[in-house]
């Protein structure tokens, strides 16, 4: 089995050839006013994968989720349980799911750096100050340098030299202590960001603390608990 440091690396090339219609970094991501409306209007224009009628499994034709709801055909009317299929089985790094929004290049990481994700995540998109934050530190990107950037970061992790932003283990330490007055105004546990810091300041990733053999191939981590 390929160990998790080294699927975590590869996961978003993997993603981004998959199917390039639900995958990746949409277009509206990066809209400067994002709105719910956005998401549904990807999800209504994303081919539809199947549709379940009687406990089988019907192929869609190529036509997106508005084109069968509009026209159905065999299938019958569309329901809100295919919506909900449907968005089941798009795949883009950023989405939104019943009740929560899923940030998927954050899967199979240890448990207490996804924690500390959260952490951050709260204290700068919760908190009225730090999106503010963050557009001081980083360029607006596009979607193509953020797609760009995202398969760069898993692969070089902290040693990634981007040319147009601050260097990862600067722009790290900028946002955990932007996150961490977020977090502090919200009346919420700083202490979760701690992991992430551990990492900032050794200017590591976790597959760094994967040891390899002597052949290169990773044999798992050098101390069950090396940082955390």
């Amino acid at each position: 089995d390929m160990p998790i440091a080294r699927a975590v690396a590869y996961a978003p090339w993997i993603w981004r050839g998959t199917d390039a219609l639900r995958c990746g970094l949409p277009r509206f991501l990066f809209a400067r006013e994002l709105q719910y409306s956005d998401f549904v209007r990807y999800g209504l224009s994303r081919p539809v994968l199947f549709v379940v009628r009687e406990g089988r499994y019907v192929r869609g034709d190529g036509r997106s989720f508005r084109e069968w709801w509009k026209s159905p055909g065999e299938a019958g009317p569309m329901t809100l349980d295919d919506w909900s299929v449907h968005l089941s089985t798009l795949f883009p790094e950023i989405r939104l799911r019943e009740g929560y929004v899923e940030f998927r290049s954050l899967d199979s990481a240890p448990l207490p750096v996804v924690l500390g994700a959260a952490a951050i995540l709260k204290g700068l998109l919760c908190d009225p100050g730090g999106l503010s934050a963050v557009e001081a530190l980083l360029p607006a990107p596009t979607a193509a340098a953020g797609m760009d950037a995202l398969l760069a970061a898993a692969r070089y992790g902290p040693r990634w030299k981007p040319e147009a932003m601050p260097a990862p283990r600067e722009a790290t330490m900028r946002l955990l202590e932007a996150a961490a007055r977020g977090l502090s105004r919200l009346q919420e546990y700083e202490g979760w960001l701690t992991p992430l810091r551990q990492l900032a300041d050794k200017n590591v990733c976790p597959a760094d603390l994967w040891r390899k053999d002597e052949s290169g191939i990773w044999g798992g981590p050098e101390d069950p608990d090396p940082v955390f």
